[in-house]
């Protein structure tokens, strides 16, 4: 690679690298908290925890059947493409072993 390409990746890469590792404790521990304080609202340490979990699952679910589910299809599909192509190659392989080893008998 060259200096030029290699130090705008360094740029780009370190604090993309560096943020990564700060939001997700962040994110982590503002979870945690509104689970305990929620967990003193309702007075159960187990409901607040079923209460957060399912508003996450709802969250993620939304954000899924959104914005992912068509990329996920997408991505599937070109994953059978690729699947049928290798069976293809295979067979073809296979056939062409099968005439060199009855040239060779």
């Amino acid at each position: 690679m060259t200096p030029s390409i290699t130090n705008k990746t360094g740029k780009v890469a370190v604090p993309l690298i560096v943020f990564v590792l700060t939001i997700l404790p962040a994110i982590s521990l503002l979870i945690a908290a509104l689970t305990i304080w929620l967990s003193r609202v309702l007075g159960s340490a187990i409901l607040s925890c079923v209460v957060v979990g399912g508003a996450f699952l709802l969250v993620a679910t939304i954000i899924y059947l959104v914005t992912l589910r068509g990329a996920v299809k997408r991505m599937q599909e070109r994953l059978e493409t690729i699947y049928e192509t290798s069976r293809v190659f295979k067979t073809g392989f296979d056939k062409i072993r099968e005439l060199v080893d009855n040239f060779r008998s």
